[in-house]
């Protein structure tokens, strides 16, 4: 029997992606100012951003008056308020848990299909990712006490991991069709194996990239007593790519679990034409599309940090997340 998703869960993601779409450049003219400055604030994870830089004006405020002006200043005095950004270890410790339980779930209710075993499996492995990223948030990173994250990617960030292991497991099937002739059990294993492929490069690069980032700032003393607290440029790894490789290393690895989860559900047969062969995957992909959405907004936001503030030294040749791409405004 299929773990049943909530769909306040898909909704969840779809509300993501409009947010994170509306917080682009390209949204000018079409989303309110408001909307888009704090969603943006919110995805630039800690870093100080300029209200001026989006061009609506240096306060956040904007060009409201009376009661408009009042509202909008409680928003922005709200998406404005910042928790210790030593706060992200809260968001795996969530994760952890959430996930856990709903493996341990998955795992009794998984059917004797072979493609049940595939999300099993997709499982553990974001199991051992958020295991990893708990470890790294502990003893790896490097955290300023003077550095902070808006409270709105706090409250994001518990939803997102409260909500992504159910999405995984939402792919389980539920008895409806079965895997056609025409895509022997080999093609899905053998997706199942780039996608084991896909999961260890983008963790492994990943894990590289947060010790670059905490080497930046891991001087002569302790790890809770860094010696620079400034900023400097990333180097090395796929840093030498990318503005946000980090970003482009969870990516991969997002993909490589939908392709260990999809291929057993996209060739599926189904008993009547009002059954949507894809209901079963429609919450990890809209998962995956979500964190495309939101680390893209969030790369954005960091590269055009780095240019500013590093405009002679900076690699000309970096983009911000994906090869040969760049978030020009």
């Amino acid at each position: 029997m299929a773990v049943a998703v909530d769909a306040r869960i898909e909704w969840f993601w779809c509300a993501l992606i409009a947010c994170s779409m509306c917080a682009t450049a390209r949204a000018r003219g079409v989303v309110p100012g408001v909307v888009r400055r704090g969603v943006a604030v919110a995805a630039r994870r800690g870093k100080d951003g300029d209200w001026a830089r989006d061009g609506d004006g240096g306060r956040p405020g904007g060009r409201g008056r009376g009661r408009e002006r009042r509202v909008v200043d409680v928003m922005m005095s709200v998406v404005m308020t910042r928790v210790p950004h030593r706060w992200f270890q809260h968001f795996y410790v969530v994760g952890v848990c959430a996930n856990a339980w709903t493996l341990s779930r998955a795992a009794k209710r998984a059917g004797e299909r072979d493609e049940d075993a595939y999300v099993v499996y997709a499982l553990v492995l974001f199991q051992v990712h958020l295991c990893r990223r708990l470890y790294e948030s502990v003893f790896v990173s490097v955290y300023s006490s003077c550095a902070r994250m808006h409270v709105a990617a706090y409250v994001l960030g518990l939803a997102y991991y409260a909500c992504a292991s159910q999405s995984w497991a939402s792919a389980l099937g539920d008895g409806v069709g079965a895997v056609t002739p025409v895509v022997p059990h080999l093609a899905s294993a053998a997706l199942a194996v780039c996608g084991t492929v896909l999961f260890i490069i983008g963790n492994v690069n990943q894990h590289r990239c947060h010790v670059i980032l905490a080497n930046l700032r891991r001087g002569k003393r302790s790890r809770d007593e860094p010696s620079v607290r400034s900023y400097a440029i990333p180097r090395g790894g796929w840093f030498e790519r990318f503005s946000c490789a980090h970003y482009t290393a969870e990516i991969v690895l997002y993909v490589g679990l939908l392709l260990i989860v999809a291929p057993s559900h996209v060739y599926i047969t189904t008993r009547g034409d009002d059954v949507d062969a894809f209901r079963n995957i429609r919450a990890p992909i809209l998962l995956v599309c979500a964190v495309v959405a939101n680390l893209a907004v969030a790369a954005r936001a960091h590269h055009e940090w780095y240019l500013a503030n590093f405009p002679s030294t900076y690699p000309s040749h970096r983009t911000a997340l994906f090869p040969s791409f760049t978030f020009a405004s």
